[in-house]
C-alpha cells in the first residue's frame, strides 16, 4: 500500500526565496502560466508579489485563455487591474524591482494613468531592467508619457521604449542614468538635442538601438568612449550622423529613404563590422578607408552604383555581403583574410542571418542566392572572377537559371576553377537542373559536390547519374571514385553509399526532398 501513497507535500514551498524567484522569473511573462501556479502551489501566487520579476503582456492569452467568455473590452480592462493590484502588492514588501516588462494596448485615457502611475511606483523602486511596449486603440489618444521620475533612474541597466514619450524634465533637469548600458528606442518622437544630451548622460551605455525615431535631424555621440554598438533605422531623412566613439565595433543603418545622411565615423577606428542598408553612400571606398581594422561588411544599396574596390588596406576583412546589383566584373577583392562572401537579391536582406555566420570560417566561401534568372554570361563572369580572387575553397549556389545551351561554354577555353566543395540547390524542374551542372562543372573542379533535391522532381535518378558522369569527366579515367551520402530533411540519419546503383535504389523508395553528396576518391593503385 505504501507504494500507493500520495505525498502532497508542497515541497517547491520550501525552497529559498531567491531560488523561486529565479523559478519563477522564466514563468512569469505568461499569465497562463501564473494561474496554475497558484494551483500547483498555495504558496507560489503570495510569493510574486515579492519577485523582483514583473512581466504584463496583453497578448492572446488574455483573450483566449483566460476571458474568453468575454469581450476584448473587458478582457483589457481586467489586465489593467491586474497590473495595478500586482504592482501594489509588490510595492508592499520592502524590496527593490529588477525588470519590468509591458506590453499592452491602451483604449482611454483611465488605462493611461494606471499605466503611469504603475511606472512611476515601480521606478522609484529601483528597477534595473524596463522594458516598455505600447499599443493605442485610438489613435486620438496622447502618447503615454512617462514620468518624470525616470530621469534619476541611476539603477537602470536596460531601458528598451516602443511608442511612448520621453519625461518631459529631460532637457530639464539632470539625468541619472549612471548604470544604463543598453538603450533602445523605437517609434518614439525625439527632440533635436536629446540624443546627445542622452548618452552625454550615459557614461557606461554600450548598446544604443534608435529605430523609426522621429523629430530630430542629426544623431550625435560625443566622446563616448564605452559605446560599442549601434543600430539606426530610418524611414524619415536624417540630415547627420555624427558618432565619436573610439571603442564603437558595430555600426547598423538602414535607410528607408531617398537621402543618404551625412556621416562622420573617422574616431571611430576600431569599427569592426558595418551594415549599410538603402540609399548609396557617396564615395564608399574612401568612406571605408576610415576604418583600417573592419571584419565584417555588409552592403545593400538601393540602386546601382559604380565599381566597389577594397584596397589592400583591408587586412581584416573577414565577411563580406554585396546584392546582386553589382557585376561580379566591378568588383575588385583585395582582402587577403576574407573568409565569406556572401552575393544575393535585393529583396533578401542578410542582416538578420549575418550573426548566425561563424566569422571563424575553417574554408572559405563564396555563397550565391537569387531567385532572378542567370545566363551563360553570368557563369563566364563567375569564373573569371574566381580566377581573380583565388582565395575561395566552397561554392555554395541557390540560384535559378534560364533554360540554356550549356555546350555553349565549352567552346571556351578556360580550365576549370578548383574548389574543395559546391553546394548547388535550384527550385524549378529539373530538366533546367542538368543545365546548371553543366554550367557549373564548366566553372569549378570540386573535390566533392551536393545537389538539393526537391520532393517534386520526378527524375531525381536522371539528375544524379548525369551529374556522377560528369563529375568522373573531369578526372584521369580509372584514376577516381566517387561515393555517395544521402540525407532526407524529414530524417535525422545520413546514408552512406560507396556505389551509384545503391543509391539509385535507395532515391527509388522514397520521393522525398534530400540532399546528396557526391565524394570524389583517388584510387589506390596495387603495388606490383
Amino acid at each position: 500500500m505504501e507504494g500507493n501513497t500520495v505525498h502532497t507535500t508542497d515541497r517547491i514551498s520550501m525552497l529559498p526565496d531567491s531560488i523561486v524567484h529565479h523559478i519563477l522569473s522564466y514563468l512569469l511573462d505568461d499569465p497562463k502560466s501564473c494561474v496554475r501556479l497558484s494551483v500547483l502551489s498555495k504558496e507560489w501566487f503570495a510569493l510574486t508579489a515579492s519577485c523582483p520579476f514583473l512581466y504584463f503582456h496583453l497578448n492572446w492569452v488574455w483573450f483566449c485563455v483566460i476571458f474568453r467568455k468575454y469581450g476584448n473590452a473587458y478582457a483589457v480592462d481586467k489586465f489593467y487591474k491586474y497590473v495595478e493590484y500586482t504592482v501594489s502588492r509588490f510595492c508592499e514588501k520592502n524590496i527593490s524591482a529588477h525588470t519590468l516588462n509591458i506590453y499592452a494596448k491602451i483604449r482611454n485615457l483611465e488605462q493611461v494613468e494606471i499605466f503611469g502611475r504603475c511606472l512611476e511606483l515601480l521606478i522609484e523602486r529601483g528597477v534595473q531592467v524596463l522594458v516598455i511596449d505600447v499599443e493605442y486603440c485610438d489613435k486620438n489618444l496622447p502618447m503615454l508619457r512617462l514620468p518624470n521620475t525616470l530621469s534619476s533612474a541611476s539603477s537602470l541597466t536596460s531601458l528598451t521604449l516602443h511608442k511612448c514619450e520621453l519625461p518631459s524634465s529631460l532637457m530639464v533637469g539632470i539625468v541619472k542614468f549612471k548604470s544604463l548600458k543598453l538603450l533602445s528606442l523605437t517609434n518614439l518622437p525625439i527632440d533635436e538635442g536629446v540624443i546627445e544630451y542622452l548618452t552625454k548622460s550615459c557614461p557606461v551605455l554600450e548598446e544604443f538601438f534608435l529605430k523609426f525615431c522621429y523629430g530630430f535631424k542629426t544623431f550625435c555621440v560625443k566622446r563616448h568612449h564605452n559605446l560599442q554598438k549601434v543600430e539606426i533605422y530610418l524611414d524619415t531623412v536624417l540630415e547627420r550622423i555624427d558618432v565619436d566613439a573610439p571603442n564603437l565595433s558595430y555600426f547598423l543603418l538602414e535607410n528607408d529613404t531617398d537621402k543618404t545622411p551625412s556621416m562622420s565615423l573617422a574616431s571611430c577606428t576600431n569599427l569592426q563590422t558595418f551594415i549599410y542598408d538603402g540609399f548609396p553612400i557617396k564615395k564608399f571606398s574612401d568612406f571605408l578607408s576610415n576604418f583600417p581594422f573592419i571584419k565584417t561588411l555588409s552592403i545593400n544599396f538601393s540602386f546601382q552604383i559604380t565599381n566597389l574596390k577594397l584596397s589592400n588596406h583591408f587586412l581584416f576583412l573577414r565577411i563580406l555581403q554585396l546584392p546582386l546589383d553589382y557585376d561580379l566584373e566591378e568588383i575588385d577583392l583585395n582582402a587577403p583574410n576574407l573568409h565569406f562572401f556572401e552575393y544575393y537579391d535585393q529583396n533578401y536582406s542578410p542582416i538578420a542571418t549575418l550573426s548566425m555566420k561563424d566569422s571563424s570560417l575553417a574554408k572559405r566561401c563564396m555563397k550565391c542566392h537569387t531567385r532572378k534568372y542567370l545566363d551563360i554570361l553570368w557563369f563566364e563572369r563567375l569564373r573569371h572572377f574566381l580566377d581573380k580572387n583565388s582565395t575561395f575553397k566552397v561554392l555554395e549556389l541557390d540560384i535559378n537559371l534560364k533554360l540554356i545551351d550549356a555546350e555553349e561554354l565549352t567552346l571556351l577555353q578556360s580550365p576549370a576553377y578548383e574548389l574543395e566543395h559546391v553546394d548547388l540547390a535550384h527550385t524549378t524542374e529539373s530538366s533546367v537542373y542538368v543545365a546548371l551542372v553543366d554550367a557549373v562543372l564548366w566553372c569549378c573542379r570540386p573535390r566533392s559536390l551536393s545537389l538539393v533535391l526537391l520532393y517534386h522532381f520526378t527524375d531525381k535518378g536522371d539528375v544524379v547519374e548525369y551529374t556522377y558522369e560528369k563529375l568522373l569527366q573531369q578526372e584521369d579515367e580509372g584514376q577516381t571514385n566517387i561515393k555517395f551520402s544521402l540525407i532526407y530533411f524529414c530524417k535525422d540519419d545520413e546514408q552512406h553509399f560507396s556505389d551509384l546503383n545503391s543509391l539509385l535504389k535507395a532515391l527509388s523508395l522514397d520521393q522525398l526532398s534530400c540532399k546528396i553528396t557526391f565524394i570524389k576518391e583517388e584510387v589506390v593503385q596495387e603495388a606490383d
